[in-house]
């Protein structure tokens, strides 16, 4: 995972933060992630069905400072059935619409 990070420009589409959107944000290519906490969260459906997922909270840092979270929840067969970041921007290069 940490080759990995360091050797791409990693970016997501479609942030939003606030009221502002940004089409596009990169993360700094110094970025490391740290797993912060792993849960069991349970969905339940109007028809009585229920479906567990996992997931998985990391904590992005670039050098000492934290960046940022990132939480995943994962489905059994090991999709993402959701993905949310949660960033500190001032060390994101960020593309304004």
């Amino acid at each position: 995972g940490r080759n990995h990070l360091a050797t791409i420009d990693y970016k997501i589409c479609g942030y939003w933060d606030d009221d502002e959107h940004y089409p596009v944000v990169h993360i700094p290519r110094n970025t490391r992630v740290k797993l912060f906490q792993v849960s069991q969260v349970t969905f339940h459906f109007p028809d009585n069905r229920t479906r567990s997922c996992i997931q998985y909270l990391y904590e992005l840092y670039s050098g000492d400072r934290v960046i940022g979270d990132l939480h995943l929840i994962v489905s059994p067969d090991g999709s993402i059935e959701d993905e949310k970041w949660d960033l500190n921007l001032s060390f994101c290069q960020k593309e304004a619409v």
